[in-house]
């Protein structure tokens, strides 16, 4: 295989084992428990998001787009 598929590879394992924040308790603590759910460790939150990140790009852009429209109205 090539560099390339090597580096995105790396990008996606380091990505999927870090830990993230949590979207109720706000703290660092949101680890990969399978293939797209997710456990916060401090309050046992336990949610669907990505394969590997809790949150997607299109989910920041959806949430935006409501967050907006619920100002509007």
């Amino acid at each position: 295989y090539g560099w390339f598929i090597r580096k995105l590879g790396r990008y996606v394992e380091i990505s999927s084992k870090a830990i993230h924040t949590c979207p109720r308790c706000d703290t660092v603590s949101v680890k990969r428990i399978g293939t797209g759910s997710w456990e916060c460790r401090k309050c046992s939150f336990k949610f669907a998001g990505g394969a590997y990140v809790p949150v997607t790009p299109n989910l920041k852009v959806a949430l935006r787009t409501i967050e907006r429209t619920m100002k509007e109205a």
